[in-house]
């Protein structure tokens, strides 16, 4: 009885609408002014890869390519600092549409030396001044900064952390999260990097950049939040 009352009531509301949309076209002939129907969405093939922690090489490319996505994503934790995955991800830039992110692995190191005050993070990097968040972090000069800015050097062009890219031929925004995120709780314990890099001081911070970055997304195109964690 339910399902026979579901397809009934199913069966009213798309008459209904039917009506509604006969009656709008009459209005709009007599006014002279011609619809034209809504194309219907565009189907996107999306191809998401994560947590290569090592396992990513030039054969995965090419497997990548192979199956013709409208764009890829990458969602971070590469190998532990080491720049060969990013290498190999920045061969993808301009064969087909990339976003990345980084996860908390790709400065697996960097965030325990700041987490633990064994190093000073030099005068530009600990400012108190705010960097915009989705620009390169202010990575120091000193040697324990190299793999995370040699990283980030190689993957800027997709890299969407704190930022959005915007694919306006598919039409697709990717909208990244928090970078270098383990979960909720990295945010505090990683205070004083995520403060001395980007600028952002806590939860609402972070969230309110990654608010920003939804609302500013064009209309009309496809939004997909790209975060590791």
């Amino acid at each position: 009885l339910a399902s026979a009352l579901a397809m009934w009531w199913s069966g009213r509301e798309q008459s209904c609408s039917n009506r509604l949309l006969r009656r709008l076209s009459s209005v709009l002939a007599a006014l002279g002014v011609r619809s034209t129907p809504a194309a219907p969405p565009r189907r996107l093939r999306l191809a998401v890869v994560g947590d290569c922690h090592g396992q990513y090489n030039e054969d995965d490319n090419a497997a990548l390519l192979a199956l013709v996505p409208d764009a890829a994503l990458f969602v971070g934790d590469y190998d532990n600092e080491a720049a060969d995955i990013p290498r190999t991800i920045a061969k993808l830039h301009g064969a087909l549409p990339v976003a990345s992110i980084m996860g908390n692995h790709d400065a697996w190191y960097l965030s325990k030396l700041i987490a633990r005050e064994r190093m000073a993070l030099d005068s530009a990097s600990s400012s108190a001044s705010s960097l915009a968040p989705g620009a390169q972090p202010r990575l120091g000069e000193s040697a324990e900064f190299e793999s995370v800015r040699q990283q980030h050097s190689l993957l800027a062009p997709s890299n969407v952390g704190w930022g959005r890219r915007d694919f306006e031929a598919l039409p697709l925004s990717v909208v990244g999260g928090r970078p270098l995120s383990s979960g909720g709780a990295s945010l505090e314990r990683h205070a004083r990097m995520y403060s001395s890099l980007w600028g952002v001081r806590g939860a609402e911070e972070s969230a309110a950049v990654i608010a920003k970055h939804v609302r500013a997304a064009p209309p009309g195109a496809a939004t997909v939040m790209l975060a590791h964690n």
